[in-house]
């Protein structure tokens, strides 16, 4: 069973750090179990945690994503 960190409303740094280190953690074992990855973008609100996951299609531009991103972020 895979267990999420939890995440504690002001102490968003230490949140971050947890959730990288576990989403790390979980790409590399399903590398390891696949033998491919796929590229996927987190998203995080600083009250609630996680929000959202959003696998990204290969070949995608990543400029064009980045830049996607950001208008969204600034909307």
């Amino acid at each position: 069973m895979i267990v999420q960190p939890e995440w504690i409303a002001n102490t968003e740094s230490l949140c971050m750090l947890q959730w990288t280190d576990f989403l790390r953690s979980e790409a590399k074992r399903l590398f390891h179990q696949d033998g491919t990855h796929a590229n996927i973008l987190f998203s995080f609100d600083k009250e609630k945690g996680l929000i959202s996951v959003n696998i990204v299609p290969p070949n995608t531009d990543h400029g064009q994503l980045n830049a996607t991103i950001i208008h969204t972020v600034k909307e």
